[in-house]
């Protein structure tokens, strides 16, 4: 990125120029969760106090800081795209996307005075109680309100039946634990794989149960391999599917992660096509089978499974 600021309207994602005022939320927003979204919705409360329309949008980075800060960063939530998405979905018009490495060593006063009140032309702030900015991070929340012409609003840690929704939250519970029915509570919305259709080796033709298959893209978070419910949104229409997340220990010697899903109810090509392969519900660890008649069995239980939570009859 050529300039320290870039401003994208939404939802249609082009550049535009920085509005002359602006209410933003400030954050990683890395999965848009329900936490997150009670920002916007914040922001959205303050803007109905002006008598004249002033839009609110986001205030983030490019990618995440995690990614420049730490040797081994986690995997996103969200692809850049699904994240401008999202913020749309709740309401946001804009997004503007800061450079951390062009202005990472600015003091916690600078950021708030040249970056969001002069260059943002913030009218109001809104932020979490944990928001931290400025070098090395030194800048906390209440430093926002030491400009009296600002509107600030600081959200406490947003909890779900007393536990706090965070985005290392949901990303133990896809990782670690295959728990996407949990982590799609919380985000709002299901944890997703939006790639291209790869072309495979032909094996699940052979099994009789032909696949489409994925590969995650580099930063993104892979959840624990396994298989899952899933759906598939192809050109606008979400299709029922089951998904295998792993290395196919019973049909290929291989390292590298994939997910091989099948429709319900698709018939045709999907290759070169840019898919996005929602996981709802974990069903079972990958597992590596005797025979391919034990492989076979087990497909068959999964989309079984599949079926009857999609209430399939046919």
């Amino acid at each position: 990125m050529k300039e320290p600021l870039l401003c994208l309207s939404l939802p249609d994602q082009k550049p535009c120029p920085i509005p002359a005022r602006s209410i933003l939320c400030l954050g990683n927003f890395d999965g848009v969760h329900l936490g997150h979204r009670s920002l916007f919705a914040a922001a959205k409360e303050i803007q109905k106090s002006f008598d004249s329309h002033i839009p609110c949008g986001v205030f983030c980075f490019r990618g995440l800081t995690s990614d420049l800060l730490l040797k081994t960063p986690p995997g996103h939530l969200d692809s850049e795209e699904d994240r401008m998405r999202k913020f749309a979905d709740c309401g946001m018009e804009f997004v503007i996307f800061a450079d951390f490495a062009r202005i990472r060593d600015l003091s916690p006063v600078d950021f708030l005075q040249s970056i969001l009140i002069d260059t943002c032309h913030a009218t109001a702030l809104v932020c979490g109680e944990n928001y931290r900015f400025g070098k090395s991070g030194m800048g906390r929340p209440e430093l926002l309100k030491s400009d009296t012409s600002l509107i600030v609003k600081i959200l406490p840690e947003f909890a779900l039946d007393g536990d706090v929704v965070s985005s290392t939250r949901i990303r133990k519970l896809l990782e670690q634990d295959g728990n996407a029915k949990e982590a799609t509570r919380l985000l709002g919305e299901p944890y997703a794989l939006t790639s291209p259709v790869e072309h495979g080796k032909g094996l699940g033709h052979k099994l009789g149960v032909p696949t489409l298959n994925q590969f995650f893209p580099a930063h993104a978070l892979i959840p624990r391999h396994g298989v899952y419910i899933t759906t598939v949104l192809v050109d606008g229409t979400i299709y029922p599917a089951v998904s295998n997340v792993g290395v196919r220990p019973s049909v290929e010697k291989t390292s590298q992660v994939n997910c091989e899903t099948n429709l319900l109810s698709y018939c045709g090509s999907l290759y070169e096509k840019t898919v996005s392969t929602r996981f709802l519900e974990w069903i079972r660890p990958e597992e590596a089978f005797e025979s391919e008649k034990a492989l076979q069995k087990a497909i068959s239980e999964d989309l079984e499974r599949a079926k009857a939570y999609f209430k399939i009859t046919s």
